[in-house]
């Protein structure tokens, strides 16, 4: 096996070299991508996967958790969104994502709805608070007591 000495600029590089396979795609997700998995030199047990999307850009990060039957309705942001399926399933735009750790991203722009039979939970990245409803959807927020 190659050795690799992950650092910063190695992460990035790879990132330039796998990101053309979504160059065109408005729902990008991770388990339609070819990828890269590192495993641990010392414990080859664990295994690491890159995550091939910049997330520097996200400085708002939320456990997003939601009942059974819920539906969202079709919207957009102007900044791309970013999460990762920790439990449950879902479907967006008619595609159905049940893995955990499968990762997506909506572009900025990009309609998209989201609805679940069983409820899911979600880590989900965004890097500015919603500014309005035309563009969000009705994602007005009450503090939870």
């Amino acid at each position: 096996m190659k050795e690799v000495s992950e650092t910063l600029s190695v992460f990035a590089a790879r990132m330039e070299r796998l990101s053309p396979q979504f160059a065109d795609k408005e729902i990008i997700f991770s388990d339609e991508l070819q990828r890269e998995f590192l495993l641990d030199q010392e414990d080859p047990g664990i295994e690491k996967e890159p995550i091939l999307w910049p997330l520097f850009d996200k400085n708002m990060f939320y456990i997003v958790r939601t009942k059974p039957g819920m539906k969202t309705p079709s919207h957009r942001h102007t900044e791309s969104i970013f999460r990762v399926l920790l439990s449950g399933s879902l479907r967006i735009n008619g595609r159905t994502v049940s893995t955990p750790g499968t990762w997506f991203v909506v572009r900025p722009g990009a309609m998209y709805a989201i609805e679940t039979d069983e409820g899911y939970v979600t880590l989900a990245g965004y890097g500015m608070a919603c500014e309005n409803r035309t563009e969000c959807g009705n994602f007005t927020h009450l503090l939870k007591e």
